[in-house]
C-alpha cells in the first residue's frame, strides 16, 4: 500500500496523535499498548492513533526533536 499525503492530527487535551493514511473505512482495529491500528477490508494499515502522548515529552529527546524539527526552548 503506498501512502500519499499522510495526514497527522493532534488532540492535545485527549493527547492523542492520529495519523490517517489511507482513505479507506477502517472495519477492524488492533490494540498495542497505547496504540490503535485500524485496518481496512483489505487488511491495509488506515489509520494509527497514538493514546497519552505529549509533544512537548517529544521535544525533550534530541533524536526526536532532530526527526520532527521541533526548536529547542530555552
Amino acid at each position: 500500500m503506498k501512502v500519499k499525503n499522510p495526514k497527522i492530527k493532534y488532540d492535545p487535551e485527549a493527547k492523542i496523535l492520529s495519523i490517517r493514511l489511507g482513505a479507506s473505512t477502517s472495519v477492524d482495529s488492533e490494540v498495542k499498548g497505547n496504540v490503535v491500528l485500524d485496518y481496512d477490508a483489505k487488511g491495509n494499515l488506515v489509520n494509527v492513533d497514538i493514546m497519552k502522548v505529549s509533544l512537548s515529552e517529544f521535544g525533550s529527546t534530541p533524536t526526536l526533536r532532530e526527526l520532527i524539527r521541533i526548536p529547542k526552548t530555552a
